[in-house]
């Protein structure tokens, strides 16, 4: 039986070089300088560039007491705590940021309408909250469901810590019933095959496989 990792330090890793990944889409959506709250930044990797970078000043929001330790070095402040006991709010009393960071975050939490509903006391009147989530809807989990399987991983859409799915439309729903506009939508694309689901096309009928492949949103990998 595989045994699962249940720190938060097997989200470490390196900000990819590829424009197409969802962390560099989010942060290329952040003006240098500003100032951001960053919910879930595990050790680091985005607060670094963001502080290194961009030279923006950083606040975040980790349970993970090692990778809090780790991703202080990149943060002008922080606190270290279950963001959904909202113990935070108390350290960020009177102050408001540019842009509020929730990267592969949303998922993870039983109530997140109240969390988006609790930021708003944070963002500035101009302000921004940027997301990023898994999309439930991606062809590889119907062909799994086709095949009567649900495979849970350490990582990726399927992470077995995931209390919530979202598709494009419950992302959406999600932001507007918390008292948010959708002004940008972006998303990226990792086809059937290509992540961690040992699935192809080949495992269904050829035209299930094909309609599949035309639905228009199949193959987003996050939104």
């Amino acid at each position: 039986m595989e045994r699962f990792d249940e720190s938060a330090k097997r989200y470490v890793r390196k900000v990819s070089a590829n424009p197409e990944m969802s962390h560099n889409k989010l942060l290329s959506r952040i003006e240098n300088g500003s100032s951001v709250l960053e919910f879930g930044p595990a050790s680091g990797a985005m607060t670094q560039v963001l502080s290194q970078d961009k030279g923006c000043k950083v606040s975040v929001v980790e349970i993970d007491k090692d990778c809090y330790q780790n991703v202080m070095q990149y943060a002008e402040s922080g606190v270290c705590a279950d963001i959904e006991t909202f113990t935070w709010e108390k350290n960020f009393e009177g102050q408001a940021f540019d842009y509020i960071l929730f990267a592969d975050v949303l998922e993870h939490l039983r109530e997140p309408e109240k969390v988006l509903h609790e930021v708003q006391h944070f963002l500035k009147p101009d302000g921004s909250v940027l997301i990023s989530v898994p999309n439930i809807a991606h062809n590889s989990i119907i062909i799994q469901l086709l095949k009567n399987q649900f495979i849970y991983q350490n990582t990726g859409i399927l992470d077995y810590t995931h209390v919530r799915h979202y598709t494009f439309s419950e992302i959406e729903k999600l932001c507007t019933d918390a008292g948010f506009g959708v002004v940008y939508m972006d998303a990226v694309y990792i086809g059937v095959g290509k992540n961690e689901f040992d699935i192809s096309y080949v495992d269904v009928d050829p035209a299930i496989a094909q309609a599949l492949k035309n639905r228009p949103l199949g193959e987003v990998y996050q939104h």
